[in-house]
């Protein structure tokens, strides 16, 4: 009876530590992206992207790369992954793989592992590893640009202003200053009217009319922006500031 007990005990604490998520592994649909990389492929690029079909209520997910099949070799893990999709920061010698990945749920239990699926990487396939995010904050310099270029580019880009794209630059100057004689209306875009029907004909007026409002905004002050960055004109990087904070606000 006693042993009777302690079985009942262990398979309900077994039921209560079991996560209660279950993966789903159906097929892509149309629209959707899928299983990336899919089994039996040879990707472009070295890693792959990973993706898999979300698990409802998961909190993360765990992913395995392995050169077998029963996974006894692991040559890639994150057990910490929040969205249904990840790119390693590291490249994989070339040869043939399987990756699998399980769902966790608020308690950090792990679902089932999904079926194995097998791609290749090949030698000739272009060397692109995602820099984490450590990586990419060192990466960033000091100093303002930090888009699109940086600061060591600008003396380049002054050159060719001075030289052989004098007559871009000098109509993106005249460009610069209208927008300081006219800046664009940063007035609050207009609220959709109770009962409006989404995506209806009034919703999407509104809403590509919102776009435009939002867009003529950002690019005012980016063109702004550059033009400060070349120049050095505070007038410039004044009005590119007011923009971005009526932009925010």
């Amino acid at each position: 009876m006693f042993k009777t007990w302690l079985v009942a005990c262990g398979c309900a604490a077994a039921a209560l530590a079991a996560p209660g998520l279950e993966l789903d592994e159906s097929a892509a649909g149309t629209g959707e992206w899928g299983y990336r990389p899919e089994s039996g492929t040879a990707p472009a690029v070295n890693p792959p992207g990973f993706s898999w079909r979300p698990c409802k209520d998961a909190v993360g997910y765990h992913l395995q790369v392995a050169p077998d099949e029963a996974f006894e070799r692991i040559a890639y893990e994150k057990p910490d992954i929040q969205w249904s999709a990840h790119c390693p920061p590291v490249t994989f010698p070339a040869g043939e793989y399987f990756w699998r990945y399980a769902a966790l749920d608020g308690n950090g239990e792990k679902t089932t592992w999904s079926v194995a699926r097998r791609f290749t990487v090949s030698s000739g396939a272009a060397l692109f590893p995602q820099p984490t995010t450590p990586e990419l904050i060192t990466r960033m310099p000091q100093d303002h640009p930090r888009l699109f270029f940086r600061p060591e580019e600008l003396p380049k880009l002054r050159e060719l202003a001075a030289g052989p794209l004098a007559e871009q630059f000098a109509e993106l100057v005249r460009t610069a200053d209208k927008l300081l004689e006219n800046p664009p209306d940063t007035t609050e875009p207009p609220l959709y009217p109770k009962g409006t029907v989404r995506l209806s004909d009034e919703w999407r007026a509104i809403w590509w009319g919102n776009r435009t409002h939002v867009i003529k905004v950002a690019d005012s002050a980016a063109t702004l922006a550059f033009v400060y960055r070349m120049t050095g004109d505070e007038r410039y990087g004044a009005a590119a500031r007011d923009l971005l904070l009526a932009f925010a606000k």
